[in-house]
């Protein structure tokens, strides 16, 4: 068995938790473009921002589409991030 040196198994765990953020991260983009999408009105994000009054109903549609496909991507690409870190070395 290899026994890993104290800096590459802090570097090791340091990844494996940015992993996780990166992926709690891409969830929670997910969840926002999901919400986007479902809904009709968007009066929380335009208290907030005016951008649904300047993109319109079709392009606060568009915004959805494209926070779900980056937060599912940030998402496999942290779980693999994470499967790759715990990977053995033989």
């Amino acid at each position: 068995m290899v026994h890993l040196s104290c800096g590459v198994r802090f570097t090791r765990g340091m990844l494996f938790a940015l992993n996780i953020i990166f992926f709690l991260i891409g969830l929670s983009v997910m969840g926002l473009g999901i919400y986007l999408k479902s809904s009709k009105s968007y009066s929380a994000i335009s208290e907030i921002y005016n951008i649904s009054k300047i993109l319109g109903d079709d392009g606060m549609q568009w915004v959805g589409i494209g926070m779900i496909i980056v937060g599912i991507l940030t998402a496999c690409l942290a779980a693999f991030g994470c499967l790759g870190i715990l990977k053995k070395k033989r």
